[in-house]
């Protein structure tokens, strides 16, 4: 569907998605089936910048893949709207949104990107690399996380204020997962199938 020369608006949704859960899943629908964006783009951090510890790409790649093939057999409508961006995966070095974004322009210079991320990022999100240039030259989208307030807000992001609050995070899950408590609810039976059968989290 990028192919087309008809600019398109895209999200990328950057995460260590370890392991994707139903907030990952929804915030892609809302985006959808609001018309906020023609296609969204998962895109799995590989090196974050801010030291987190993940499972290898491999691992994630394929969580994240069973919770898309489930979206699309729900949603076949939409099934050409969703994809995984491997291009963070691919670096050798520690990935930098603006370099992400920056990269994918000049890949698709017909479309126009936007980051996608939650209230509970604001307020450090002036500590992102280029964040000024991020606002700028591409904009942010932001989805409201329960516990965490909508501010500060900067020219540049469009908040979502409308969309129904995210309530679960990967921590939380992998927490859970650990102490052998159900996920039922958190996880797409699929996701939570993979971490079951390799006995993930524990």
């Amino acid at each position: 569907m990028t192919d087309t020369l008809q600019p398109l608006r895209i999200a990328l949704f950057g995460g260590s998605f370890d392991p994707p859960h139903v907030a990952h899943r929804d915030i892609a629908l809302y985006l959808l089936q609001n018309r906020i964006a023609d296609l969204v783009w998962y895109v799995p951090v590989k090196h974050h910048p801010f030291g987190k510890t993940v499972h290898s790409d491999t691992v994630r790649v394929e969580m994240l893949t069973l919770m898309l093939e489930q979206m699309k057999r729900e949603h076949p409508e939409l099934a050409g709207q969703l994809r995984i961006e491997t291009h963070e995966l691919e670096q050798n070095q520690v990935s930098y949104t603006l370099e992400t974004l920056q990269s994918l322009r000049q890949k698709y210079p017909q479309h126009h990107f936007r980051w996608v991320i939650g209230t509970d990022n604001l307020a450090k999100f002036d500590q992102w690399n280029g964040y000024p240039q991020i606002l700028q030259e591409f904009g942010v989208i932001v989805y409201p996380r329960e516990g965490s307030l909508a501010e500060p807000l900067r020219e540049g992001m469009e908040f979502l204020a409308n969309a129904p609050k995210v309530t679960v995070s990967s921590t939380e899950v992998r927490a859970l997962a650990a102490s052998g408590k159900t996920l039922e609810g958190r996880l797409t039976p699929e996701v939570a199938g993979y971490i079951q059968a390799h006995d993930l989290y524990h």
